[in-house]
């Protein structure tokens, strides 16, 4: 589960009759690791309590949140790629007058709850929900719109995906940060930034009409090689922590499910596609299977905890 790759896949149902459930499920793996990676936290430092469960489910409410801001500040320019329309909620749904302010008001909505979640937390919640409500702002939103910037895309990714919910939990829970969370820190950079770079790859030949993010402009053939290298480098961060003792073992299944997505990335050709031995893009079911596998063996650990 630890570094598993953002992609924007949701649930494959009809959309006429379950719009909101497809909206409340889309980008379920990029939640569902945010809420792994919280429970991951509190099991680390024995802070299995429910004030830390709640804290977690918060996280990852805020990133369905953010991702569901992004997906409705990007439907227009979503719109001109048919693929990436199919995967962007706001694309398939007609938004009428009433729409426009329906769907806004709902996820104006959920801020309220998240900072009702975070509102137990003292100043301590108050800020990070100022910090969440910035990001996911202006990553997407114009004018600032931080993903249409090359090299602050990939910086706002390294800090803000799937390292973000580690150092919430750290940070609100008030826990000293020891050499495995900075180790696992560096790992989450890494991962972090292999999802971006992997989706700007995917999607270049339509977002380099619009968009002027780090592919675009470094070009990709020189986006998968730093793809590349940064893939290889999470694979030995992962060797070195586990071989030096620097993670703990009962980590080791978890981080087990991640290599193969990042081996995978290492046959990716220099013109960003793959051989044709290999799928084009992963199969939902691996994303699936893997947040199954990856909660399952976290419950059986806390069970027996």
């Amino acid at each position: 589960m630890l570094g598993c790759v953002k992609s924007s896949i949701g649930l494959f149902v009809p959309m006429r009759k379950f719009k909101l459930f497809y909206l409340f499920t889309n980008h379920i793996d990029a939640w569902g690791l945010a809420l792994g990676i919280a429970i991951v936290v509190a099991y680390l430092h024995e802070q299995l309590t429910w004030r830390a469960f709640i804290l977690a489910g918060v996280i990852a409410f805020g990133y369905w949140l953010a991702f569901a801001m992004n997906d409705y500040f990007d439907r227009q320019v979503d719109q001109l790629d048919s693929q990436k329309a199919r995967r962007n909620f706001f694309c398939m749904v007609a938004l009428t007058p009433k729409q426009q302010f329906f769907y806004p008001s709902l996820l104006a909505l959920a801020w309220l709850i998240i900072a009702g979640g975070l509102g137990m937390w003292g100043w301590r919640g108050w800020l990070a929900l100022l910090v969440c409500l910035t990001i996911s702002w202006s990553y997407s939103a114009p004018p600032i719109r931080l993903k249409s910037r090359a090299g602050l895309d990939l910086l706002t990714h390294v800090g803000f995906v799937e390292t973000f919910p580690y150092l919430l939990m750290l940070f609100l829970l008030k826990i000293a940060p020891n050499q495995t969370d900075g180790l696992l820190l560096c790992i989450l950079l890494v991962a972090s930034a292999c999802a971006q770079l992997e989706q700007q790859i995917r999607d270049y030949d339509s977002e380099v009409q619009v968009e002027r993010n780090l592919t675009t402009r470094i070009g990709k053939s020189w986006a998968v090689s730093l793809l590349k290298w940064l893939s290889i480098t999470y694979l030995a961060l992962g060797w070195i922590g586990f071989g030096g003792g620097w993670l703990p073992t009962w980590l080791l299944p978890l981080a087990s499910l991640s290599v193969p997505v990042f081996i995978w990335r290492l046959f990716l050709r220099i013109d960003g596609s793959y051989p044709t031995y290999l799928p084009k893009t992963r199969p939902y079911w691996l994303t699936i299977l893997i947040l199954i596998t990856g909660f399952s063996y976290l419950f059986i650990l806390i069970l027996l905890k």
